[in-house]
């Protein structure tokens, strides 16, 4: 196990020992708490950011997907010869 110090405002040291309180707990309990349901939430996002990563880089590696400069690069072109043309 390891120690480590953090500084607390004012607000959240009161609300810290507010909460410890009413759960009739130490202030360390629920700062380990608020730091374990704080990583799982993190850990979860960066898990599913991973997963849509990947998927889309499968989409792009089997022509299923186009980066998003491609795609507007596409949808210019019609443009782009429409101007052409008026030009000419």
């Amino acid at each position: 196990m390891h120690t480590t110090s953090i500084r607390l405002s004012d607000e959240i040291k009161h609300q810290l020992d507010e909460v410890a309180a009413f759960r009739d707990r130490k202030p360390h309990w629920v700062m380990v708490k608020a730091i374990e349901h704080y990583l799982a939430q993190e850990t979860e996002e960066i898990r599913w950011f991973r997963e849509r990563v990947e998927a889309m880089e499968k989409d792009i590696a089997e022509d299923k997907m186009i980066p998003l400069d491609e795609a507007f690069a596409e949808l210019r072109r019609p443009l782009i010869e429409a101007k052409k043309h008026a030009d000419s």
